[in-house]
């Protein structure tokens, strides 16, 4: 039997296409109304200010998707390679939240003094923040970003200073061991 894929690329679009399909979905219909539920409640506005109703919607509509909804139990949701209640994958949503819904990082000393170090995406993923918030928090104190040759250069240089051979400081760094001799060197700076 042929089968198609219809790819809508704006959750406007399936605001509008969702009720005309109710009607004829059997199985997938509670998922569908729930959908709905969330996907009105988000129109219109910013991906990153989530009401806690919002959050509940977006978990049932989550659950709903798993084979076994019907298990007894708190029901649970598998985000970002771990397991969550309703409670826990709410509080993602909310932990490092202020009273307005934006996302804030008390930033430590450790914190900061990982800035500069490697590059920003490699920070916030170790950090567990956003990019846009270890580029700002960087700028703020003036540290100039690792892909810049300077950084890399004292990096280099640092880690030559702990020992480590010219293959491991490549890799760690991502040049050539040839461009890290240079530097070792005194040829590039």
């Amino acid at each position: 039997m042929p089968a198609y894929r219809y790819i809508l690329d704006t959750n406007s679009y399936l605001v509008q296409l969702l009720p005309q399909l109710l009607e004829h979905l059997k199985i997938k219909s509670r998922q569908a109304k729930l959908a709905l539920g969330y996907l009105g409640s988000r129109e219109g506005k910013y991906r990153g200010n989530y009401s806690r109703s919002e959050v509940d919607a977006l978990f049932n509509l989550r659950h709903s998707n798993l084979k076994d909804y019907d298990l007894l139990g708190s029901p649970t949701i598998r985000y970002k390679g771990s397991d969550y209640n309703i409670d826990g994958f709410s509080d993602l949503f909310f932990e490092r939240r202020d009273e307005s819904g934006n996302q804030y990082v008390e930033w430590t000393a450790e914190m900061n003094a990982l800035l500069g170090t490697e590059i920003d995406i490699k920070v916030a993923k170790l950090l567990g923040i956003k990019l846009a918030a270890v580029q700002k928090r960087r700028t703020e104190l003036g540290i100039r970003p690792f892909s810049s040759m300077r950084s890399k250069s004292s990096e280099i240089l640092r880690l030559r200073s702990t020992g480590k051979t010219l293959k491991d400081i490549a890799t760690l760094v991502g040049l050539s061991k040839t461009s890290i001799q240079k530097v070792v060197e005194g040829k590039v700076h």
